[in-house]
């Protein structure tokens, strides 16, 4: 888990998943090292399923421990798409609801546009089960708000980078 920090304290606010893999060495590879970049569809619901898996304990471990975080988890079409992986989130998600608040799924700009009827139903029944989500890569801010929220989406990310140097680059 990555920490996202408020500034100017830096104090942690959440905590992003994130996905790697532990070489033999020892050393991690990132997620452009190994998840597939076209097809693998299979492979990245599972890997995301298993994240999921991971996320709940983590969330239950700190819950626990009296010292609960917010976890951010991605997600996407290829899980939304694959009846089976949104089951397995499903399954999960219902019998850890004492946690579900405390996770956030992060679905890309790009890929919610992309969404068909039947990955958005998937989206929105995950949603329902208390868990947040949150909308990453934005290259804008012009959006219908009150269908994201709707859909159960909490925040919206952007590049503060792009942001600060071109804010009407995002907005009107």
């Amino acid at each position: 888990i990555e920490p996202i920090v408020t500034l100017p304290q830096r104090k942690p606010w959440a905590y992003d998943l994130v996905p790697r893999l532990v070489l033999e060495e020892g050393d991690f590879a990132d997620r452009p090292d190994f998840m597939p970049r076209h097809g693998g569809e299979e492979v990245v619901a599972r890997l995301e399923a298993d994240g999921v898996d991971e996320a709940v304990v983590i969330a239950r471990r700190a819950r626990t421990a009296g010292a609960p975080i917010t976890l951010h988890v991605p997600l996407s079409r290829a899980t939304l798409g694959s009846a089976k992986a949104v089951d397995l989130i499903l399954a999960a998600l219902d019998a850890n609801r004492a946690i579900a608040a405390a996770l956030l799924f992060i679905v890309p700009q790009a890929e919610l546009r992309a969404l068909t009827p039947r990955e958005r139903a998937s989206l929105a029944a995950i949603g329902k089960m208390g868990v947040g989500l949150s909308l990453s890569a934005a290259s804008s801010l012009r959006f219908d708000y009150a269908e994201l929220q709707g859909l159960g989406f909490r925040t919206v990310r952007v590049d503060a980078t792009r942001f600060l140097r071109a804010p009407q680059g995002f907005t009107d």
